[in-house]
């Protein structure tokens, strides 16, 4: 515990002492702001896929959330975060995910690599509290930056979902979308 107060203090103390002349500048969080992703998923079931809701998947999402753009020695990094909702459609019928993400990007001219996980609740309109279930995600992928509002988005990992009594299931999941960041 002690190593962990240690090593937060030495972050927050380099952050205030090399961060000064940034702050000074005034532009260390220029173009954050509120950012809009929406993507369309399809999941491959890994492992045993006789159950229902583990064969495969296929849907959209739409996330909405709050971009933080760090200027720092020449180069942005963005750290996205938001809640997001959407439409999964499975070999058992379709759930709704209501989830969290976060997304960190290291901006480049035209093509940026992020990273990005997120975690919720997959709800089953029909039998909620049996059917739902929670999972988590975590991935990465390429940012094609269109302009300086829109970019597409191409990106892979790994979903695993677990419900109240049946077992986990795991895909691996591609995701194509398009990123709104308004000026």
């Amino acid at each position: 515990m002690q190593k962990l107060l240690i090593i937060i203090s030495l972050i927050i103390s380099e952050i205030v002492t090399f961060g000064q002349n940034d702050l000074l500048n005034a532009n260390l969080f220029s173009n954050s702001g509120y950012i809009n992703i929406n993507e369309l998923i399809y999941g491959y079931g890994l492992g045993s896929t006789v159950m229902p809701y583990s064969r495969q998947y296929y849907g959209f999402t739409t996330m909405h959330g709050y971009q933080l753009t760090f200027n720092r020695l020449s180069k942005k990094n963005n750290l996205i975060g938001g809640i997001g909702t959407g439409m999964l459609f499975y070999n058992g019928g379709p759930l709704f995910p209501l989830y969290f993400e976060l997304r960190y990007i290291r901006n480049r001219e035209r093509i940026s690599p992020f990273v990005t996980g997120n975690s919720g609740l997959l709800m089953n309109t029909t039998d909620f509290k049996g059917g739902s279930k929670f999972f988590v995600s975590g991935g990465g992928g390429i940012r094609f930056k269109i302009n300086n509002q829109l970019a597409a988005n191409f990106g892979t990992g790994i979903f695993l979902q677990k419900g109240k009594d049946g077992p986990r299931d795991s895909f691996i999941n591609l995701k194509i979308g398009l990123i709104y960041k308004p000026k």
